[in-house]
């Protein structure tokens, strides 16, 4: 870092000049300003004042940002064939029943999982204890899969604590869990390498420059991010939340909080939507119809017994004024 103020003030302007040059065919040029300000920081931080105005004229002109796309129901479908490994499964849906960030993942401990009040769901709390802290939901599908996976490594001996990681780093964690090693948290880098082994058997599409055109983990937040609010009736504050979001509409921060429980009602709307699989599409779908023909057995049920309680008042109207026609007559 000493090597950096060596220089006096016009000498390091010239030099940070000549360095975003040669960067011009290096690195893309949406990429100058992340590139830059870390410098930039050092020298504030150091005392020395550098033309930022003038540096940044020497970047290139912005293109179009690429690998914006989202998975499709179809694409995760797809990645759940491609795998019979529990943990990936549970990732996988995880990933589209929440829309988390991989840091979001990373962080999760057996602690972090709750109740809801449909009890085939499970809600997840995201980064408990720090202010981003927020709650996501399971589908019935992902909530299966997840706990397919912990019953996986409870088999090979693993006690599950309140403290134990949700997603642990390795695949396979029977020797870990034989020689009695706490586990370790998966990290991003063993996300990434669990999703691109599954899509590289159907191969990415990448974009027109050098990006995939659906990022890999980020995808999925996307695809969740796009299903909840193209609802017809989506809350779009609540879908925010449901996010990650706080400043995305103003104040709702201060002046919307919401609980497990009012959120999970909006959450719960979008569940067909967010289930990934046929089959369990399908299950709930007939879930649904069942419920719809329970409640109108219910509303024939309540009509009828109105209809025989209004028979019944009345013949018990026109008894009463029978006898009150022979009262008179006596």
């Amino acid at each position: 870092m000493d090597d950096l103020l060596q220089w006096d003030q016009k000498e390091i302007q010239e030099k940070i000049e000549d360095y975003v040059i040669s960067l011009k065919d290096k690195i893309n040029p949406n990429s100058f300003g992340p590139q830059m300000s870390p410098l930039f920081l050092f020298y504030d931080l150091s005392g020395i004042i550098l033309n930022k105005t003038r540096i940044k004229k020497l970047y290139p002109a912005r293109v179009k940002a690429q690998g914006f796309n989202a998975y499709t129901r179809q694409d995760i479908s797809l990645m759940l064939s491609n795998t019979r490994k529990k943990r990936t499964k549970a990732m996988i849906l995880v990933f589209a029943s929440t829309g988390c960030r991989v840091g979001a993942l990373q962080g999760l401990k057996m602690s972090d999982i709750y109740d809801t009040v449909n009890p085939n769901c499970k809600c997840l709390q995201f980064y408990t204890g720090f202010r981003e802290e927020y709650y996501g939901f399971l589908t019935p599908e992902a909530t299966k899969a997840l706990y397919e996976y912990f019953e996986e490594r409870t088999s090979y001996g693993e006690r599950l604590s309140s403290d134990s990681p949700v997603f642990a780093l390795y695949e396979n964690a029977r020797k870990q869990i034989t020689m009695n090693a706490k586990l370790q948290p998966v990290t991003r880098f063993a996300v990434s390498n669990a999703f691109a082994t599954i899509l590289s058997k159907n191969g990415r599409p990448m974009d027109s420059g050098q990006r995939h055109k659906i990022p890999i983990t980020h995808g999925f937040r996307k695809f969740f991010n796009k299903t909840l609010k193209m609802r017809e009736s989506a809350n779009l504050s609540v879908c925010e939340k449901l996010l990650g979001h706080s400043v995305t509409i103003s104040l709702d921060n201060a002046y919307l909080p919401l609980g497990k429980e009012e959120l999970f009602l909006e959450f719960e709307k979008a569940i067909p939507e967010l289930t990934i699989r046929e089959d369990e599409r399908q299950a709930l779908k007939i879930k649904e119809l069942e419920k719809e023909r329970r409640i109108e057995e219910d509303k024939t049920t309540e009509n009828r017994l109105l209809k025989e309680q209004m028979e019944l008042l009345k013949l018990r109207m026109e008894r009463m004024e029978l006898s009150r026609v022979c009262d008179l007559k006596l």
